[in-house]
């Protein structure tokens, strides 16, 4: 059974991350020693498949109504409807937050797809707009409030 729970546990959000860290990352972002979750202007929420934790979504408040989704899923729980802990963060916000839509920005084709099972659609993209290892990135930007 797929189920989300929220949290503010920099704990919990460091060791849920941190074999995958070094894989999400851009140029210019610190290293997982110095990370520390921002707990303050976003939402947490630890992804779990039965009882076993299987990534995590950061939603990023741009201005309380536009959220920004990061989305980390462990390798082993990719597709399978995998969309579906997204769904459940989307159903959360909007049982608490009247008018939201969601902002999605990512170099990675899989990310684009998986926004797209969710009901998001592409708005555009932005070229050159990350950096990843010294290489820059397209990214593609998708929006909607999964209605």
């Amino acid at each position: 059974m797929m189920t989300i729970e929220c949290t503010s546990d920099v704990r919990t959000i460091k060791d849920t991350i941190k074999d995958d860290y070094n894989t999400v990352i851009f140029d210019g972002c610190p290293s997982f020693e110095d990370f520390e979750p921002d707990t303050e202007n976003s939402l947490w929420f630890i992804l779990k498949q039965d009882s076993y934790t299987s990534g995590l979504i950061k939603l990023e408040s741009l201005n309380l109504t536009t959220w920004i989704p990061h989305i980390v899923i462990k390798q082993e729980y990719r597709g399978n409807g995998s969309e579906q802990w997204g769904l459940l963060v989307v159903k959360y916000m909007k049982e608490r937050i009247k008018d939201i839509n969601f902002l999605v920005m990512t170099p990675y084709e899989s990310a684009k797809k998986y926004a797209e099972r969710m009901g998001f659609k592409l708005i555009g993209v932005m070229p050159n707009s990350v950096k990843k290892d010294g290489e820059l990135m397209n990214q593609y930007i998708l929006s909607g409030d999964c209605s």
